[in-house]
């Protein structure tokens, strides 16, 4: 069983009190995200032929590109929001919290090295995540959805769909991913520890 699975299948939200369990959080959160999407997108367009997919090995090796790719794009959106909701409520250094969030997102990716069967875009796509967490501009990005931008597009691009069938369920696809996160950002403002998250980032050295 591969470590992003293990992820899903263990995605009780504990308090979120540290660094740790922040970056349990932003990896597990990601890894369903990224895998309850393409897998439903999949499902509903292959209807009953969904399992005969699994007997094409080229097939499943598109799906195990796809779910790594998307989850990259879902760590880099998760890791906005978080650090746009900590900013928000604690007011706290950006110069700290760029190093406190990026620590997490290199981690998150730390936890899976670079699979074998993440294609060959996998590591450019971990590094623009990174980057896009270490500039970002804290006090233009607001705590609500609108960090979450790149996700639906990688669902889109990377689901092993026929490009004819994506140009009409771009909208609907975008749509079922950009749901999904309104479970994760209400688990998050539930369960984050703001003064123990607050220790933290005091912690981090720029």
């Amino acid at each position: 069983m591969s470590n992003l699975i293990k992820k899903i299948l263990a995605r009780k939200v504990p308090a979120i009190t540290n660094q740790t369990a922040l970056t349990s959080f932003i990896d597990g959160s990601s890894a369903y995200v990224a895998q309850s999407t393409l897998y439903g997108y999949i499902k509903t367009r292959a209807g009953f032929e969904y399992f005969r997919l699994f007997d094409d090995k080229i097939f499943v090796n598109s799906i195990n590109v796809a779910k790594w790719n998307i989850y990259a794009a879902c760590v880099s959106d998760l890791t906005l929001f978080c650090g746009a909701h900590i900013r928000q409520q604690l007011q706290t250094s950006d110069n700290l919290l760029t190093v406190f969030m990026a620590t997490c997102a290199e981690s998150a990716f730390a936890e899976h090295g670079t699979p074998t069967d993440a294609g060959d875009d996998y590591v450019k796509l971990v590094q623009k995540a990174l980057e896009r967490v270490r500039t970002v501009y804290w006090l233009d990005l607001p705590a609500d959805e609108s960090p979450f931008s790149h996700s639906p597009d990688a669902l889109v691009y990377w689901s092993p769909i026929a490009d004819n069938h994506k140009k009409h369920d771009a909208a609907i696809v975008k749509n079922s991913i950009t749901f999904k996160w309104k479970e994760i950002r209400d688990n998050f403002r539930h369960q984050a520890n703001l003064p123990a998250l607050a220790n933290e980032i005091l912690q981090q050295k720029t």
